[in-house]
């Protein structure tokens, strides 16, 4: 008689993981039929900021970067970075190309050119995640243009992050490769005819594009839920009660929780802090990545065997080194040009009809393309 609520404990246990999952995949529909506008309002800024903000800036250099890692360009460019590459991150000089792009394209460019070389045999699995702790960075136009500009009203301030960021990069990788060796296979290049590499490139960058914007119209709806539901307004003033008098602005812990899901979306709701908290906040939230970053991350990652753990562990370090690195300048050179951050003369991000009909006509056309390139060798080979 014992033995039977035995049997149904132990499979409650089993079970218990999976009945989570649904009561959790239940109350998000439940939210979703709630909140069906609000979530559609997020739905629609994720979509301005990739049309406004992410395609034209990130879009171009995703391009350039994969036809330099695939093409004979790439030895051409890399030979002058071989003292870089070889003496502190002990990697082959053919690499360079990849390195510079890493911090000249933005977030997803490093990790997308990463795992197309580790797919070509190029590259080690242990390399390509070495690689990952120090080659994924916020791009200049991003740094500069939305960040500097657009956020904390002076380019100034984008050039300090950005070379707190490459500095806190260097070191990062210093320390990862101190002990690692090159690897004789390892060549780095593809060398791909110009125009192999040409359409290989575009439909790579479509690829990513895609998978790019994707996460962040779909992180900008859970944000937007969260707000909606009142959970990230509990989590905030739970936060605000708990840390010091000096750190209690309930804002102050809606942009980070906010850049922790999607850095966008957290850098312009940390310019609207007091003092010289954005600054400081921006310059945390721009190294971590967000989480929407991490999962473009492993979404490029996706089928080559790379390891992701380490590139995770290394967001944290990157961040406060970042911060550490950037805000000693920030006093020196920054704080006297800094504007009212408080106003609303921030990053422009209308979300118009036509604003989000133009992302549409964007993604649809990445899709139609990857659609083409996936079929083309299959018709090929009837």
């Amino acid at each position: 008689m014992q033995a039977m609520p035995k049997k149904k404990h132990r499979f409650l246990l089993r079970r218990a993981p999976s009945l989570l999952g649904a009561g959790i995949l239940l109350l998000l529909a439940a939210a979703l039929l709630v909140l069906s506008k609000e979530v559609g309002d997020g739905v629609r800024e994720g979509l301005s900021i990739c049309t406004n903000v992410v395609i034209p800036s990130l879009f171009p250099f995703m391009i350039l970067s994969s036809f330099l890692a695939l093409s004979p360009l790439s030895e051409l460019i890399s030979r002058p970075l071989s003292p870089i590459t070889r003496r502190l991150f002990h990697l082959p000089p053919e690499l360079g190309a990849t390195v510079l792009m890493s911090f000249v394209g933005g977030y997803p460019v490093g990790a997308k050119t990463i795992a197309s070389l580790v797919r070509e045999k190029k590259l080690s699995q242990e390399t390509a995640a070495r690689m990952l702790c120090f080659s994924v960075n916020a791009g200049p136009s991003f740094l500069i243009g939305t960040v500097g500009v657009a956020l904390l009203g002076s380019p100034r301030l984008g050039w300090i992050l950005l070379f707190a960021q490459i500095v806190s990069a260097f070191l990062i990788g210093g320390i990862v490769s101190r002990r690692a060796k090159i690897s004789r296979g390892e060549t780095g290049g593809v060398g791909l005819p110009f125009s192999a590499a040409f359409v290989e490139a575009v439909s790579g960058a479509a690829s990513g594009m895609f998978g790019l914007c994707a996460f962040i119209t779909a992180f900008s709806g859970i944000l937007a839920l969260l707000r909606s539901s009142g959970v990230l307004s509990g989590i905030v003033c739970l936060l605000a009660k708990i840390a010091p008098s000096s750190l209690a602005d309930p804002n102050l812990f809606e942009a980070l929780l906010g850049g922790l899901l999607e850095v966008t979306s957290g850098c312009v709701a940390a310019a609207g802090l007091k003092g010289d908290l954005p600054f400081v906040v921006i310059s945390l939230l721009i190294s971590f990545s967000g989480v929407s970053v991490i999962f473009q991350v492993a979404s490029c990652l996706r089928g080559s065997g790379v390891r992701l753990s380490p590139f995770v562990l290394s967001r944290f370090a990157h961040a406060f080194l970042t911060s550490a690195i950037a805000y000693p300048l920030y006093l020196k050179w920054g704080r006297e040009v800094m504007t009212a951050l408080g106003t609303a003369a921030r990053l422009s991000l209308e979300v118009s009809p036509t604003s989000v009909l133009r992302a549409l006509c964007i993604l649809a056309m990445c899709a139609i393309l990857l659609l083409t390139a996936s079929t083309a060798p299959l018709q090929a080979k009837k």
